[in-house]
């Protein structure tokens, strides 16, 4: 097989958590207005103030760069917004998914949401927390970036094609705070951080195998999003190929940002699932290789710093869920 990961599995076990498919429409959704009406608001006020305060400055590159200023600005008010859906969305939807993927079943009676927010309250009393844990676990990421990066050089082929093997690695990690959080929830740990910790270790040491799997979903994940991008962007171009000004640059805008919705809303979850598979599966007795712990420590202090908040947490043994 060339990928480790079944995609009707993962494809099924996304499919059954459809209430946080549709809680994630209903927040990915507020998020991409917002960025979409300060992208569109800006623009309007760049193209009609900017000629005036400039005189050499054209309007239709004074709507581009208002339109740039209020997707900055958008994306300013999202990162601020973050940190509460990832306490309330993707950590409650990656616990179910756990759950689904041990198990098969919730418990009786146990509603998704419920059940899903519970076990997030139950490991992490307030959203700051989570939210901190994620930030350590997101610096340690540069050191498994430039660990994976290492291990892709060797690979046969790739040494010369390094772009590729970038983006390879952006998804690799792209997803390691997730499957983090998986491990954290499925241990059921008493010390997140120690948790964590090891977790990114296990990871970075069988960096390899994720890698390769990685590279597969890369693939696939491209050409969903350039079919979804197709899909969009091409009656869009039809209806606004006859109108003038930066109208046909918002529309281009509008549908990349769809096309980012829908990669947000259905296509990340399936990859959580598809990777949180194989690093289940490839962790299965392992423990944590002080080796691989020395190297990630080279690459950057934030693994000391989970450790040492572990230490601070106090003792905490992971027990199977």
């Amino acid at each position: 097989m060339l990928w480790d990961f079944s995609i009707p599995k993962a494809a099924g076990i996304v499919a059954r958590t459809w209430p946080f498919l549709l809680l994630r429409v209903a927040v990915y959704g507020l998020f991409a207005m917002v960025f979409l009406v300060m992208t569109v608001s800006g623009g309007i006020i760049g193209h009609q103030t900017l000629p005036l305060l400039f005189e050499t400055v054209a309007p239709m590159q004074s709507g581009i760069f208002g339109a740039f200023g209020g997707m900055a600005f958008g994306g300013l008010v999202l990162r601020i917004l973050r940190e509460y859906s990832l306490y309330m969305v993707k950590a409650a939807h990656v616990a179910v998914m756990v759950r689904l993927f041990d198990h098969g079943t919730l418990p009786a009676g146990a509603s998704q949401l419920a059940y899903g927010w519970g076990q997030v309250r139950e490991r992490f009393a307030e959203a700051s927390v989570l939210f901190a844990l994620d930030q350590l676990i997101k610096a340690a990421l540069a050191g498994i970036g430039q660990t994976m990066q290492r291990i892709g050089g060797f690979m046969p082929g790739l040494r010369a094609v390094f772009g590729i093997v970038q983006a390879i690695a952006d998804v690799a990690i792209g997803y390691v705070d997730e499957i983090v959080l998986a491990q954290n929830l499925r241990t059921k740990s008493a010390n997140p951080w120690k948790a964590s910790a090891d977790a990114v270790v296990l990871y970075t040491q069988n960096g390899g195998a994720m890698l390769r799997n990685a590279a597969w979903l890369t693939l696939f994940l491209a050409v969903a999003g350039i079919a979804v991008f197709a899909v969009v962007a091409g009656p869009v171009a039809l209806a606004l190929g006859g109108l003038e000004g930066p109208v046909q640059m918002y529309g281009l805008i509008g549908s990349a940002v769809v096309t980012i919705f829908v990669l947000h809303v259905l296509l990340e979850p399936f990859a959580v699932c598809a990777l949180m598979s194989v690093y289940f599966a490839r962790i299965d007795g392992q423990a944590p290789d002080p080796r691989w712990e020395e190297r990630l420590n080279r690459a950057t202090p934030a693994l000391a710093e989970l450790r040492a908040n572990g230490e601070d947490f106090g003792d905490g043994a992971a027990q199977p869920a």
